[in-house]
């Protein structure tokens, strides 16, 4: 076997998936007060720095190597939950994860406007012109049409 060959097949056993030792966890996120799934809630792993979110079941799927794991659920308006883990060689682990909604409480907000003043003689671009002005411009084009058509940004 030529030696270039038997380093590719060493490669493509060494990368395969069925050789490394992992498991799964897989479950779904649901409401602790509705018992509705969760859709898009964060299920990551921060020793690994990997994670996932639900699907629009509330369903997830994590692929983790053998060895303890601490999986952390996240949702906004709901309290952060950490499951312990232990993942053996082929394990699948399901798990039914419940989220207890939360609340933040606030002070008052008040919000207040006062009314602005706004010249509507001389707005943006505004420009005043006289009767006698608009009779002298008008006879050197003609009519009021033209006098507009010929002012600069108008």
């Amino acid at each position: 076997m030529p030696k270039g060959l038997l380093i590719v097949a060493v490669c493509i056993l060494c990368n395969c998936s069925c050789l490394r030792a992992q498991g799964i966890v897989t479950g779904t996120v649901t409401d602790a007060v509705t018992r509705e799934s969760i859709s898009g809630a964060n299920v990551s792993v921060p020793s690994r720095t990997i994670g996932t979110s639900t699907d629009a079941m509330g369903k997830f799927q994590l692929l983790l190597p053998v060895g303890r794991h601490t999986l952390v659920f996240s949702y906004v308006g709901y309290k952060m939950r950490n499951i312990d883990v232990t993942i053996a060689q082929g394990d699948t682990i399901r798990l039914g994860v419940v989220l207890v909604p939360s609340t933040v409480l606030m002070e008052e907000v008040a919000v207040s406007a006062e009314p602005i003043a706004v010249s509507t003689l001389h707005g943006l671009g505004g420009v005043s012109i006289s009767p006698k002005q608009v009779q002298s411009i008008t006879g050197v084009f003609g009519d009021i049409g033209r006098v507009i058509q010929a002012m600069i940004g108008v």
